[in-house]
């Protein structure tokens, strides 16, 4: 699976490497056995938690860039991509990680409305947006912010409203 910047994620596995050299606590990514399918469900996660802004082209695969923006993908964006990363490794988000490992279950189901995770064949665990988003952590919110955040499970949600 090719991670490409644009397509299918905000950052590119070198940057995504680079950064987790200097993130304490970044050694779950390790553990699991392709970076290349975290990043890309991280940033598929992302694009789930933004509601107030809109891409810049009908055409374009991913929310960034967005309207009205610097027609890039912004620093920020690729940093909470890649912390949404490196919290999906330490709760289990993807096949083989360090939370599906230590509890002897793997990530058998993921689900894209209503988002969840499902382990082994007859867990119960599961990860649940009307709960609050457990990726969803106040670093990433910081950085999300400017883009207008959905509202996870309670709480206010402040959003750009595009007019015209």
């Amino acid at each position: 699976m090719d991670v490409t910047e644009g397509v299918n994620s905000y950052g590119t596995l070198d940057e995504f490497k680079e950064y987790l050299k200097g993130r304490y606590g970044s050694e779950v990514v390790n553990t699991v056995p392709s970076r290349a399918a975290l990043l890309i469900t991280a940033a598929r996660e992302l694009d789930l938690l933004i509601c107030g802004s809109k891409p810049a082209t009908a055409t374009q695969a991913m929310l960034f860039p967005v309207a009205g923006g610097c027609g890039c993908i912004p620093r920020a964006v690729k940093v909470a991509q890649f912390e949404i990363a490196i919290n999906l490794a330490t709760i289990g988000g993807v096949p083989g990680s360090i939370a599906s490992e230590s509890s002897g279950q793997e990530v058998t189901e993921i689900k894209a409305g209503s988002v969840g995770l499902k382990f082994g064949s007859s867990s119960t665990k599961s990860v649940s947006r009307a709960k609050g988003n457990p990726l969803l952590t106040d670093n990433v919110k910081a950085l999300l912010s400017p883009y207008g955040l959905c509202d996870t499970g309670g709480g206010t949600t402040i959003v750009k409203v595009y007019r015209g």
